[in-house]
């Protein structure tokens, strides 16, 4: 009983951090180690930081965001892990205690700046300060312990309603503990949130993944090179459920569709009723399930179907995660194609495509595997994909000395 009653206290923190550093028995796991154990286990939320830490960075990189802004200090490592990243650091704390300890742990940072207070009031003195496009990591909720209480439980909407009020309208938001968000203890449900957001600016992109909910603009100029601009008005937002997509011009996607994050779909290709893992590439002119008419019937023409969409769009296509497609090629509806499997240019695909097979002609036929059973088998076990671009990129140079040495 004495044992967990400490545990809610600050000093219990500090001693324990204390102890991981100086007990010659014990030793602090990698960062590696944790995101390596945390995709074997099968990505539980909440993430461990390090997971949180990379996204806020990876999203920085590409918004081309230099200013960080936390609500929630606590003890301070999530701006000390995000210090290398960003010009200008602002963090806000509530408790009297944590903002102290705070203060005196970035003294020798001058370009950190502590705010005490709650946040969803502070954050509109914090954003008379600022000039230009922000991210936000707003975790400045009550989780008891020896955390401070405002009037609200969560001052989230206080703190978008500042957000929103800005003149920059083009400013990063992520979100941690999406699993909190019931509607309970002053915490909006997450479809009363995505409602929030986009009454404020519909086009706003609004996503969920590995327990962070993420908000940002639709289309981003600036972002060009780097791959996180929506370019055609024929693809449907609500398709769009992953982040950092790319979608050139003249491309069509329809709202039955799903995209996942770090997608790149090239110039003219039409994607109908889609599911689309991560990381996937996909050249132009590709066609994804083009419609199916009746063989069987005495005519073709779907003017005489009494429900022409759902006639010709029976089955959706499944593209798994890591594939690419090559230019001018053609996924037959109904097909699935596996994981890390290559499509060669000029393709019709007309059956399921195994995970990791290479296959080219028309119809398409497997040319063969890129890797052996047991290469295959590790990628597959690793869900490399499931990871954000940062965490992505470290664990496949870990699978790459392990795999393929």
């Amino acid at each position: 009983m004495l044992k967990e009653f400490l545990k809610k206290t600050f000093f219990y923190y500090l001693w324990n951090k204390y102890r991981m550093k100086t007990s010659k028995n014990s030793k602090t796991p990698s960062t590696d180690f944790l995101i390596e154990e945390w995709v074997k286990n099968g990505r539980p939320v909440p993430p461990p930081p390090p997971v949180k830490q990379s996204t806020i960075k990876d999203y920085a990189r590409l918004h081309g965001t230099t200013i960080f802004v936390e609500t929630g200090t606590f003890l301070g490592d999530t701006t000390i892990a995000c210090l290398d990243s960003f010009e200008r650091l602002i963090t806000i704390e509530l408790d009297e205690q944590l903002f102290n300890n705070a203060v005196a742990k970035f003294s020798q940072h001058k370009k950190v700046s502590v705010y005490r207070g709650d946040s969803g009031n502070v954050l509109a003195e914090v954003l008379t300060g600022i000039s230009k496009p922000t991210l936000f990591w707003l975790d400045g909720h009550y989780s008891e312990g020896f955390t401070a209480k405002g009037s609200l439980n969560n001052p989230l909407l206080n703190e978008l309603k500042h957000i929103f009020a800005h003149p920059i309208k083009n400013h990063t938001i992520l979100i941690d503990d999406a699993r909190c968000f019931t509607g309970e203890d002053d915490y909006p449900t997450v479809d009363y949130l995505r409602k929030f957001v986009h009454k404020h600016d519909e086009n706003l992109i609004f996503s969920v993944d590995d327990d962070i909910i993420r908000i940002h603009s639709n289309m981003s100029p600036d972002l060009h090179h780097i791959g996180n601009s929506i370019y055609s008005s024929t693809v449907r937002p609500e398709s769009l459920l992953g982040h950092h997509i790319e979608v050139r011009e003249g491309t069509s996607i329809d709202q039955f569709s799903k995209i996942g994050s770090y997608v790149y779909i090239g110039n003219r290709c039409v994607v109908t009723k889609a599911n689309i893992g991560r990381y996937c590439s996909i050249a132009d002119n590709v066609t994804i399930g083009p419609g199916e008419h009746n063989l069987n019937a005495f005519s073709t023409s779907a003017i005489f179907y009494e429900n022409i969409l759902h006639e010709l769009t029976k089955g959706a296509c499944e593209i798994g995660n890591d594939v690419w497609i090559g230019v001018d090629s053609i996924i037959k509806r109904g097909v699935k194609i596996g994981n890390g499997a290559i499509i060669g240019a000029n393709s019709v695909v007309t059956k399921d495509v195994p995970p990791f097979a290479i296959v080219v002609g028309s119809p398409a036929r497997i040319l063969r595997f890129r890797f052996d059973q047991s290469q295959t088998d590790k990628l597959t076990t690793s869900n490399w994909w499931n990871l954000d671009a940062n965490l992505a990129g470290k664990l496949l140079k870990d699978l790459g000395r392990g795999v393929f040495n």
